[in-house]
């Protein structure tokens, strides 16, 4: 299948991936390839610790895991729970950009104000791949990468140097600069009472506006889930060539994300964020995210 799309799309660079369903629905990055055993009769387990094993497993193999459709099981609440008290259940990427977009980003914003970097990315889990500029889920996931290799895209991934944008919305680039140098999911430590972030936006769409999300990394755990940010707005004939620098008060701990809103004030677009922090997490950094 790959050499006939090959043959077909000689433009575009395939990559061989998987979906794992048995469980809470994973998609799978890198990694061997190698499948774990099927249950016979085949079943869906919903069960968070059978979500967690197939997670480590797959990890056991290398690549990086997506958590899929996380609110068709959960609620935003009870996804924020999961997200801060079992780490997200282990998995590096999960479904943000996806109905309803907004209960997702507010879930995920939770995880942000807890330190916990996870990955936003769009749908991967999409089983028509009929006219998807038309479709209901059409977010797809872009990352800045070094070239289009296998393991170069996964280090991306696994780094959050990725936005998610809807097909027929938005086609433009998102990122988040720090001191010069591209910083979009890193969790840097820094002294600074105020840094200056520079976000960039591409080709925004007419009348649109970019949103820059702000929030404390207060690390409040999952008793109180209501994130803690504020929203400013940057209407698209205000962007300097695609570029605006928006000075951040640290305080204890902060976070930046930008969003697109098209005319209408839908959620077009959004990246990851960027942490400033005063000191690391307590689960530390991880390697692929040290700026």
């Amino acid at each position: 299948m790959l050499r006939g799309y090959a043959g077909a799309y000689p433009g575009v660079t395939h990559h061989r991936a998987y979906e794992v369903s048995m469980v809470r629905h994973l998609n799978w990055f890198g990694g061997d390839g190698t499948l774990p055993r099927f249950p016979s009769p085949p079943y869906r387990d919903n069960d968070v610790d059978a979500t967690e094993r197939m997670v480590e497993f797959l990890h056991g193999h290398g690549g990086v895991v997506c958590w899929n459709h996380p609110l068709d099981v959960e609620r935003r609440d009870s996804l924020a729970r999961l997200l801060v008290t079992r780490h997200a259940l282990g998995v590096d990427l999960i479904e943000i950009g996806r109905t309803p977009v907004e209960d997702h980003l507010w879930a995920y914003d939770v995880a942000a104000r807890n330190a916990i970097p996870l990955t936003a990315v769009g749908v991967t889990d999409d089983h028509e791949g009929i006219d998807w500029r038309g479709g209901r889920d059409r977010h797809v996931t872009s990352v800045w990468a070094t070239s289009t290799g296998r393991d170069d895209l996964v280090a991306a991934l696994r780094a959050g140097q990725a936005w998610f944008a809807d097909l027929a919305g938005y086609r433009g680039a998102l990122d988040l600069e720090l001191g010069g140098r591209s910083a979009m999911g890193a969790l840097p430590t820094v002294a600074d009472d105020e840094v200056t972030v520079r976000l960039r936006a591409t080709d925004l769409p007419a009348g649109s506006t970019l949103e820059v999300v702000t929030g404390d990394v207060d690390l409040a755990g999952a008793e109180d889930p209501t994130p803690a940010i504020h929203t400013g707005q940057v209407p698209w004939r205000q962007l300097r060539q695609g570029w605006h620098d928006l000075p951040v008060r640290v305080g204890g701990g902060a976070y930046v994300r930008t969003q697109v809103r098209d005319r209408e004030g839908t959620v077009v677009a959004a990246s990851n964020p960027l942490w400033l922090l005063r000191r690391p997490p307590p689960r530390g950094v991880p390697p692929a995210r040290r700026f």
